[in-house]
C-alpha cells in the first residue's frame, strides 16, 4: 500500500478521495457518495489518515529527499505544458496573420477592379486625351502602396503552425501523463501492511454501505414526498423565517451564507430562486394531537414558508442542527450520508408527539427537505409579534403571488388574502411554480450573500444555475420572438387572401 506526502494536511484543506487513493475502481457507489455523502467521506477519511499515522516509517526524512524530487518533476512537467501553450499561441497568430493577409488580397482585387472599370470608361479615355485622369492614378498609386504593406504571405506557414501544435500536444500530453506518473510514484511510501488490511476493509464497508443507501433512495421515493406525507401525517411542512423576532444564530450550520446580512425577504427569495435543500418543521392539523403538542409550540418560528413540494432526505424528533454542504446537499455533522434511510418510519416518529416534549432541548422537529417549492407564506394565530410582522409578511407574499395561510394551534387554516377559510389539501395543491425570468430576478438579487472568498464552490454552484436559467430565458425568449414572427406573417397572408 502507498502512503501520500503531507500526512498532516486537514481533511477541509485536502479532499478525501478513499477509493482512488485505495486502488478501489470508480462505481456507483463511489459517485453516489461524491454527491450525497461528503461528511461520511470525511470521516473516513479522518479514519485512514489516524491508521496510516500509526504505521508511518521515516516519513519526515523520507518526505524532504522525495518533495525534491517532486519539484524536479513538477519542473518538467510545467515545461511540456508551456510547449503545448506557445504552440498554441503560434497558430493562433499564423492564423491571424493568414487572415489579415488574405483580407488585404481582397481588398487588392477590389481596388484593382475598380482601376481596370474607370480605365474602360469612355470618360477616363476623354480625360487622358486632355491631360486628366489624375483620379485614376491617385488608385493605382494606393493600390501599390497597399500591395507593398500587405506583402507576401507563405501559407504554409499556417500548416507548418498546425502541424507544429498537434506535435506539442501528442508528445507534451505523453510526457505530462508520463511525469504525473512519476510524480505520483515519488509522492508514495511503502508502509506497514498492516494499514493497507485495515484501510481497505474500512473502504470496502463504506462504499458497501453506500450501496445500500442508494439502492433503497432508489425505491423509496414515494416515500420521501412531501405532499404525500403531509396527507398521510395530516401536517403542514414549514420553513419558519421570523419577520419581527430576533433570528436564532444558525450561521454554524450554513457557514456559506453572510445570514446575519440577510433579511427575512433576502432568505425567502434566495428559497425561492435557487431551491436549496433546507429544514422544515412539521405542524399537526389535528385537534387533538395538537393538544398532545409541548405547550412551547411545534416551530423555533410562528412564520415563514409553507413548503408543498420536495423529498425528505432525513427526519428527526427535534432539532438535529444539520449542516449544509452544498446548495442541494444538508445532513446530520456525522454519519455515513445526508440521505437517511428507513425514511417512511423516520418521518412517521419525527411528526408524532410521541418524539416532542417540554423536556427536550428543542420543541420543534426538523426534517430536511431536497428542491423545496413553497405554496404559501404562514403566520401562526396567536403568534406574538402579529401586528408587527403581518404587514411584511403580506408584502413579501405579493411580491412572491402566493397567499397568506394564517394557522391556529388547533389546525384551522384561514386565507388572509383571499379572506375565506381553506384547507391542507387546497394550501398544498398549489405549490408555486416560479417562472425563469422570476428566479432570475430571485437569484440577482441573492446571491451577493454567497461568501464566495471563502465559499468559492457554492458561488459556483449559485453561478452556474444562474447561468442555466439564463440560457433557458434566452432560448423561450427565441421562440416567442419567432413565434410572433410567423404569427405575423401568417396575418399579413390572411389579409392579402381576403382581399383577394
Amino acid at each position: 500500500m502507498k502512503e501520500t506526502l503531507n500526512e498532516n494536511v486537514s481533511p477541509s484543506e485536502k479532499e478525501p478521495t478513499p477509493a482512488e487513493s485505495s486502488g478501489e475502481p470508480k462505481t456507483e457507489a463511489y459517485d453516489f457518495s461524491k454527491e450525497f455523502s461528503k461528511r461520511g467521506r470525511n470521516e473516513m477519511a479522518v479514519e485512514i489518515r489516524q491508521l496510516r499515522q500509526k504505521y508511518m516509517k521515516d516519513i519526515p526524512a523520507e518526505n524532504e529527499r522525495l518533495a525534491g524530487e517532486r519539484s524536479v518533476l513538477s519542473e518538467k512537467r510545467g515545461a511540456y505544458e508551456q510547449q503545448i501553450d506557445a504552440a498554441g499561441r503560434n497558430l493562433a497568430e499564423t492564423t491571424k496573420e493568414q487572415n489579415e493577409w488574405l483580407a488585404a488580397q481582397e481588398e487588392l482585387k477590389q481596388i484593382k477592379e475598380e482601376i481596370e472599370k474607370r480605365k474602360s470608361s469612355l470618360w477616363y479615355k476623354i480625360q487622358r486625351r486632355f491631360g486628366g485622369g489624375k483620379d485614376v492614378s491617385q488608385k493605382e498609386t494606393e493600390y501599390f502602396q497597399k500591395k507593398n504593406e500587405a506583402g507576401y504571405f507563405n501559407e504554409y506557414r499556417v500548416m507548418e503552425a498546425e502541424e507544429n501544435q498537434k506535435r506539442a500536444e501528442r508528445t507534451g500530453s505523453d510526457m505530462i501523463a508520463f511525469y504525473d506518473r512519476q510524480i505520483k510514484e515519488v509522492e508514495d511510501v511503502v508502509i506497514d501492511e498492516a494499514w493497507h488490511d485495515k484501510a481497505k476493509e474500512r473502504i470496502s464497508e463504506f462504499y458497501g454501505k453506500q450501496s445500500e443507501i442508494k439502492k433503497e433512495f432508489g425505491q423509496d421515493q414515494e416515500d420521501r414526498d412531501i405532499q404525500g406525507n403531509a396527507k398521510k401525517h395530516n401536517v403542514l411542512f414549514l420553513h419558519g423565517i421570523p419577520f419581527e423576532a430576533q433570528m436564532a444564530n444558525t450561521s454554524m450550520n450554513n457557514a456559506a451564507l453572510d445570514t446575519e446580512m440577510m433579511t427575512s425577504e433576502d432568505k425567502a427569495l434566495f428559497l425561492a430562486g435557487l431551491e436549496p435543500t433546507i429544514s422544515v418543521s412539521s405542524k399537526t392539523l389535528n385537534a387533538e394531537t395538537a393538544e398532545m403538542m409541548p405547550e412551547r409550540g411545534e416551530l423555533i418560528y410562528e412564520t415563514g414558508l409553507i413548503i408543498g413540494n420536495g423529498k425528505v432526505m432525513s427526519a428527526y424528533g427535534e432539532d438535529e442542527g444539520t449542516v449544509v454542504e452544498s446548495l442541494d446537499i444538508k445532513g446530520a455533522k456525522s454519519g455515513p450520508s445526508s440521505i437517511q434511510t428507513n425514511i417512511a418510519e423516520n418521518i412517521a416518529k419525527a411528526v408524532s408527539p410521541g418524539e416532542r416534549s417540554d423536556e427536550r432541548m428543542t420543541t420543534w422537529n426538523e426534517l430536511v427537505v431536497r428542491n423545496p417549492k413553497a405554496t404559501g407564506m404562514y403566520i401562526m394565530e396567536n403568534a406574538k409579534n402579529y401586528d408587527a410582522a403581518f404587514p411584511r409578511v403580506q408584502k413579501l407574499a405579493e411580491e412572491m403571488h402566493i397567499p397568506v395561510i394564517r394557522v391556529s394551534r388547533d389546525g384551522k387554516m384561514f386565507n388572509l388574502t383571499e379572506n375565506r377559510e381553506t384547507t391542507a389539501e387546497e394550501v398544498m395543491g398549489n405549490t408555486k411554480d416560479f417562472s425563469t425570468e422570476e428566479k432570475i430576478g430571485f437569484i440577482e438579487r441573492t446571491k451577493k450573500f454567497v461568501k464566495e472568498g471563502e465559499h468559492p464552490e457554492m458561488a459556483q454552484e449559485v453561478q452556474k444555475k444562474l447561468d442555466a436559467l439564463k440560457a433557458e430565458k434566452t432560448v423561450a425568449d427565441q421562440k416567442k420572438d419567432d413565434e410572433d414572427k410567423e404569427a405575423e406573417v401568417r396575418a399579413k397572408l390572411d389579409t392579402i387572401k381576403n382581399s383577394l
